[in-house]
């Protein structure tokens, strides 16, 4: 057969990202983080760079001609427009992060090149007219460092916690209202970083469900909300600040925010009954979206970077692929063991590096409602997991029970890659037999497959021969594979345009169904012309994966296919 193209391979490009002085200012770490990532990243969208980080004190006279990344603090920099201006017209495009400005100081609308992409921090209303490009404040250099000890399983025996200064009316009102509030703690500080040290003030938060989050005298945010998002900690975002600021949270979260806005804090009493009473369904719910966001963000620079420096996609196999991986309620529930061996499975795939993996965290069905806090418990476990030990697992978590193939329809939209391979929550891939993967991805992203299976038995069983359309494996891009027209939702690799196609064609957003028990029947009555499988057949034991039996012995429950 004829063998497919393959993509063309150039060297990255090498992009200055100039951090104006002062550099090293809070506000800055995730800014920074989502640009380390942005230089060799499984998200990358198809582009790579290399970014060289360059702190500068004087634009007046930086060498070079290519375009550049600006980091500019905007309150140090808000009588230098003129220079800044100066400076990134002397080169062709211009990517400009306006930081470090809570009182809004800098004149953002003067800022003027011809090929500029726009992010402003802690934005105003009126910044709208000049990008739709927002950060939030983000948290300090070392929360992650900090917090990423303490673990999936550490303890939370409070319900709420608050430490800080109280230095203008809106704290005052929101500490005046803690006082009177039991089950929590509350330490009011002198001054900013006064009062207990960083490492017992962050695992103190961490051990609350909620954390009030009062805003900062110029804007509605604050870096204690960002470490609350950042440990799995629901945070009640104040509405609004001394300043104004009234929509902050709409205008950075592109929509409403997944967590509590309080427009008076007199109201605490009540808007915290209600969150302690939802957890931690809704921190979890909170957390896998906070990881999302970041994911967002870092996309979105991306996009940018690429988009500027018109850039040559160099993207590897794995950063070719995303793996799906549905979880919903079983017996072992809250042990995360199951989900964790089929993960560490994906990421011992040496071809599939740089992958990323969506994690589809089911709602609880009404008949497994006995199972809900072990669930619970469970996502919250595996959302630290995500956060602190994998760096390419994104998790979204479902309020609502939706079943396999809503939860994979959802994952789709997210998904930015040519391929995608299905892995259920308690089917690892075998470790110590090799896969060729990126021979059997060339098939199925040229078009010759659309789904390629990995048995989970040795050999074909005789009751499924029938089933088999070859009496052995035919050569596919010089891979054994045969051909059937049994689906099967065991791990497979699929072309991800033919998985959203048979998704939309076969599952109404009314069904609460398994992908296979619709796709069985699917796949033998409309024939191998239209639903390419294969089963990848090595010679001797074709088995590639495992199952860990996660249901053990609850039912099967009836699906509802929909209408």
């Amino acid at each position: 057969m004829v063998q497919p193209k393959r993509e063309r391979i150039r060297p990255p490009m090498t992009i200055p990202v100039f951090h104006l002085s002062p550099v090293g200012c809070w506000d800055q770490h995730l800014l920074a983080d989502l640009l380390a990532d942005c230089g060799d990243t499984p998200w990358s969208g198809g582009e790579h760079h290399d970014l060289v980080n360059i702190e500068v004190e004087s634009i007046a006279d930086l060498p070079g001609e290519q375009g550049a990344i600006w980091v500019v603090p905007g309150a140090y920099w808000k009588d230098r427009v003129d220079e800044i201006n100066a400076a990134i017209n002397r080169r062709p495009w211009a990517l400009v992060f306006l930081v470090s400005d809570e009182a809004s100081l800098f004149p953002v609308e003067e800022l003027s090149h011809p090929e500029m992409r726009l992010w402003v921090m802690t934005p105003r209303a009126r910044h709208t007219k000049v990008t739709d490009r927002f950060l939030g404040e983000g948290f300090a250099t070392d929360t992650r460092d900090v917090l990423r000890p303490l673990g999936p399983e550490r303890k939370v025996d409070r319900d709420w916690f608050f430490a800080g200064q109280v230095t203008h009316v809106r704290r005052q009102q929101a500490a005046t209202a803690l006082r009177s509030m039991p089950r929590g703690l509350l330490l009011e500080t002198a001054g900013f970083l006064q009062g207990m040290t960083r490492e017992v003030y962050l695992e103190e938060m961490a051990a609350a469900k909620v954390s009030p989050c009062p805003s900062g005298p110029d804007t509605p945010d604050s870096f204690r909300l960002y470490e609350a998002l950042e440990m799995g900690v629901l945070p009640i975002a104040d509405a609004t600040c001394p300043a104004g600021g009234h929509g902050y949270w709409h205008q950075l979260c592109g929509g409403a925010p997944p967590f509590p806005v309080i427009d008076h804090w007199k109201d605490l009493p009540e808007v915290m009954a209600k969150a302690v009473a939802g957890w931690p369904g809704n921190a979890n719910r909170a957390f896998a979206w906070w990881q999302q966001y970041k994911r967002n963000l870092h996309h979105r620079i991306q996009r940018d970077i690429s988009g500027l420096a018109r850039a040559t996609p160099t993207r590897s196999f794995g950063q070719d692929v995303t793996v799906l991986i549905p979880t919903s309620p079983i017996p072992s529930h809250p042990s995360t063991a199951i989900i964790e061996e089929t993960i560490e499975s994906v990421l011992a795939q040496q071809e599939l590096a740089g992958c990323e993996i969506i994690v589809m965290v089911d709602g609880v069905r009404p008949e497994q409602e006995h199972r809900r806090a072990d669930f619970e418990e469970y996502t919250r476990r595996l959302l630290w997991l995500c956060n602190y030990r994998w760096s390419n697992v994104v998790p979204i978590v479902f309020e609502r029970h939706g079943h396999q193939a809503n939860l994979t329809r959802a994952a789709l939209q997210a998904t930015h890659t040519h391929l995608v391979l299905f892995v259920e929550h308690d089917t690892p891939l075998v470790t110590d037999e090799p896969i060729p993967w990126e021979q059997i991805g060339q098939s199925v992203k040229w078009g010759a497959l659309d789904v390629v299976r990995f048995h989970y038995e040795a050999f074909i069983p005789e009751p499924h021969l029938h089933l088999m359309l070859d009496d052995g494996p035919l050569d596919f891009y010089g891979i054994p594979m045969r051909r059937t027209t049994q689906w099967s939702q065991r791990p497979h690799l699929a072309n991800a345009s033919y998985y959203r196609k048979i998704i939309q064609a076969n599952f109404p957003t009314t069904s609460r169904t398994m992908i296979e028990d619709k796709m069985h029947g699917v796949a033998q009555s409309e024939g191998w012309r239209k639903h390419r499988i294969a089963i990848f057949h090595p010679g001797g034991n074709i088995k590639r994966s495992l199952n860990l039996d996660g249901r053990q012995d609850d039912p099967m429950y009836p699906m509802d296919f929909g209408r």
